[in-house]
């Protein structure tokens, strides 16, 4: 029976044999580490061959899934549980659920206490917890990849978890060569780690939500900057349900039940196929071959393409991703007025954009409309009922009346995708907002996209040349989509610093608490709406690919590019 497309909501991602840590191989050369990616474009890929493939035993229950290693195992520290094999093999300190809260129900902690006033967290270990290689894990190992992450060669850790760490009483001294370890890491006894910060670190709980811990016993001797060099990473070990078996690098990996985890063990095996976590050339081969139950997918054109494959599921799963307009509202001389600097003018923007038919026609469906905040439609972070800015001309015409639009001045779009999506976007948008009397003329830059993007003013006169930019936010976090207008931070190279959003934003980070960050949260996404300093276009999900063969899943899935409470272990295949 075909399967439908169900779009679910989520509330806020060889040698046979274990390879012990002192069997070295050859270290293979990695290419430099990508950083976190947005959500890739939906462009056609041709189909490829499959891959080779293992020789299931008769009878053996096998899982086929990809993101397996092309050169090495990426360290997890990067891209925090982008690729399936991290999620199988490593566990973080503290479980996260899949509304990216933190738990107990998955992770190392038995359980953890954050202080009232956000400086300390309390962290004890379950009992029995184990390495592939029948060691112990203790917490001199969660202590050291602490420390390692606050190394400043240490290149490989995510911005969110090192800013975190490097929070931690007693770091610089730590670093300098004066202590041993810092003074803000103690040790209570053999099971909890309370860690004593310096000051209020905002992300803290998802910090240690999302951190793996990885074996001293394995790396202790590596230099950081030379990590994923490490013969480790071409058959690592960790302490998560599954440990590798036999490993062909660029072609794929198998797994086998670790018999020591604590929450259950698996009675099938797992076949990873080689591919990048951003696309897979092989998805839609391999999928129609039988030969995909569990994988996600960044590219439309791989749903499209799989839509009506019989047996396969495919779910919608929002997550932190907003294509948005940038809006410079400095002056671009001085002495000048900048029109954008009017909120009627922004306000017009907004209801100028058909967000919606752009939705329907250039994305087929598979992306949704921006509204009045940059917060993804489906996060438990976005506040409803704001205004959403939907397609009205007519409101779009009498703003800028009031505003005393100037018909005659052609505002400077700029972009830097090179997909036939944006060229088509930025058509479309050009003429809407012709009929509403405001001319752009699109550009696609080119050379340092980053510096022309986010150049800083000077003495009140805008560093960026353009008016309006089309780019992208992908965030870990909500807070990320709004810390951004805080003093001295990014948002404030576009506009002059907003002295209401800037208190709000720093009260909201000024708490570990979440509720309390929330609520906070809550009154910037009221006053953006409103203000609107950035036009949100379209949210952009991914999609999760499982087949028939996989029963009794999740009833909903966590963002896959991220840890999550996958549960994989307990999962029954057909």
């Amino acid at each position: 029976m075909k399967k439908r497309i169900l779009s679910l909501l989520m509330a806020s991602i060889m040698v046979v044999g274990l390879a012990a840590c002192g069997n070295k191989q050859e270290a293979q050369q990695p290419a430099a580490p990508a950083p976190e990616a947005p959500a890739a474009e939906a462009e056609e890929k041709p189909e490829a061959e499959a891959p080779a493939e293992a020789e299931p035993a008769s009878g053996e229950k096998i899982l086929y899934t990809n993101t397996g290693p092309v050169e090495f195992f990426e360290v997890p520290w990067w891209n925090l549980g982008q690729y399936v094999h991290s999620k199988l093999l490593f566990e973080t300190l503290i479980g996260i659920d899949n509304d990216m809260n933190p738990t107990t129900e998955t992770g190392m902690a038995e359980s953890y206490e954050l202080s009232e006033d956000g400086l300390q967290l309390t962290i004890t270990l379950r009992d029995g917890l184990k390495w592939h290689d029948g060691q112990d894990v203790t917490l001199d190992d969660v202590v050291w990849c602490i420390e390692q992450t606050t190394l400043p060669e240490a290149g490989m850790v995510n911005n969110t978890v090192k800013a975190t760490f490097e929070g931690i009483e007693g770091v610089q001294d730590f670093l300098d060569g004066k202590t041993e370890h810092p003074s803000g890491i103690e040790l209570k006894d053999d099971k909890t780690i309370i860690l004593h910060f310096a000051s209020v670190q905002p992300s803290v709980m998802l910090a240690a939500s999302l951190f793996p811990i990885l074996p001293k016993h394995c790396l202790e001797n590596v230099d950081m900057t030379q990590i994923q060099q490490d013969p480790f990473w071409q058959k690592p070990i960790g302490s998560g349900p599954f440990m590798v078996d036999e490993v062909k690098i660029g072609e794929y990996a198998t797994f086998v039940p670790f018999e020591g985890y604590w929450d259950g063990v698996a009675d099938f095996k797992i076949q990873m196929n080689a591919s990048s976590a951003e696309s897979d050339a092989n998805l839609v081969t391999n999928a129609k071959a039988g030969l995909v139950d569990y994988a996600y997918t960044k590219m439309y054109s791989d749903v499209q393409a799989l839509r009506d494959v019989e047996g396969l599921t495919i779910d919608t799963v929002p997550v932190n991703y907003t294509r948005w307009f940038m809006v410079n509202q400095y002056p671009k001389s001085a002495g000048d007025e900048n029109p954008l600097a009017d909120k009627r003018v922004r306000q017009a923007i907004a209801y100028a954009i058909d967000k919606k038919s752009i939705c329907e026609q250039i994305f087929e469906g598979a992306a949704m409309p921006g509204t009045g905040t940059l917060t993804p439609t489906g996060s438990n972070w976005k506040v409803e009922g704001l205004e959403e800015y939907a397609y009205n001309p007519e409101k779009a015409k009498e703003l800028l009346a009031e505003a005393g639009w100037d018909s005659n001045r052609e505002l400077d779009l700029a972009y830097y995708y090179t997909d036939q999506q944006t060229v088509d976007l930025m058509a479309i948008v050009q003429q809407q907002l012709a009929e509403v009397g405001i001319k752009v003329k699109p550009r696609l830059l080119e050379g340092d996209v980053p510096g022309q993007l986010n150049a800083v003013p000077e003495n009140g006169v805008a560093g960026c040349k353009w008016d309006l930019a089309y780019g992208a936010l992908s965030a870990i976090s909500p807070l990320d989509y709004y810390s951004r207008f805080a003093d001295g931070m990014t948002g404030t190279f576009h506009a002059p610093l907003d002295e209401t959003l800037d208190g709000l934003v720093n009260e909201m980070l000024s708490t570990a608490n979440v509720e309390k960050q929330m609520e906070k949260y809550a009154e910037i996404e009221n006053y953006y709406a409103d203000e609107i300093p950035y036009i949100a276009l379209y949210y952009q999900p991914v999609w999760v690919i499982t087949s028939d063969k996989v029963a009794g899943n999740v009833s909903k899935w966590g963002n896959p590019q991220f840890y999550m409470q996958w549960d994989i272990q307990n999962w029954t295949l057909k």
